[in-house]
């Protein structure tokens, strides 16, 4: 899957202190509960699964859309032909 996560509506919305936000661990590391979901049918841009703030209940916050996902494309990687100039010899190895 590939997809985009609308950082600007994220943020905007950690600051306005929507209950999706917390705090935890001993470093205060900030965290946001999201609900991710597979929709019925791909949408206009080939979109199958979509993202949105989870907000705790009886919060009053709004349940706010902001990413979505499709599969990406497989791509077959590239075979390495003998002797090839950019495979390090062992002793240009680092280690």
């Amino acid at each position: 899957m590939m997809g985009s996560i609308n950082l600007s509506k994220l943020n905007a919305n950690a600051k306005l202190g929507h209950s999706a936000f917390t705090k935890a661990g001993k470093d205060n590391n900030i965290f946001v509960n999201v609900t991710l979901w597979v929709n019925d049918e791909p949408d206009k841009f080939g979109n199958t699964m979509s993202v949105q703030l989870n907000p705790k209940q009886d919060s009053g916050d709004e349940k706010v859309y902001f990413g979505n996902f499709k599969p990406s494309e497989a791509r077959e990687p590239e075979p390495l032909a003998a002797n090839d100039s950019t495979i390090p010899d062992d002793d240009d190895m680092p280690f």
